[in-house]
């Protein structure tokens, strides 16, 4: 109801952000395991920001909305999962128990908090805001991985 769109559109764009959802990791798993987990996540964020913008930008076409929603869904639920695979290469010589206990810890934690302020951002602003900074958190994690993260490369048999 929040988006004034009839839910014969809203059903076909959810399925294609669900349906990029579930390909969009599987894909950006294989690519990285070749190619690097940061350049991966470079091209993830990138994307993933300009297929939020794009989201809101493209109107009301249900053709040009689905086929954004397949980007987001690749590009935007892809990042976890790789970056989850980045914090596990870059440990060494830790308990991977505590370091897990204490990654997920803190990304629940933030990621609660976040859906909050995106909550407030949609309810005082409206979606095409909440968007448009979700896209702008994307630039600020590339930037935090760019400066905060070394990569150990691990090697994948092919």
């Amino acid at each position: 109801r929040g988006l004034r769109e009839p839910a014969p559109l809203v059903g076909p764009v959810t399925a294609a952000v669900g349906a990029g959802a579930v390909r969009g990791p599987l894909i950006g798993g294989h690519i990285s395991d070749r190619r690097g987990r940061r350049p991966v996540l470079y091209t993830l964020y990138g994307c993933g920001a300009l297929a939020l913008l794009a989201f809101v930008s493209v109107g009301r076409s249900p053709m040009a909305l689905v086929l954004v929603g397949l980007a987001v869904g690749l590009f935007s639920y892809s990042e976890q999962p790789l970056r989850q695979a980045l914090f596990s290469d870059a440990m060494q010589g830790v308990s991977a128990r505590k370091a897990f206990g204490a990654y997920f810890a803190i990304s629940q934690s933030m990621g609660a908090v976040w859906v909050t302020i995106l909550g407030v951002l949609i309810t005082t602003s409206g979606f095409r805001t909440a968007f448009s900074i979700m896209a702008a958190s994307f630039v600020v994690a590339g930037l935090v991985i760019f400066f905060g993260c070394r990569e150990t490369l691990v090697a994948v048999p092919s």
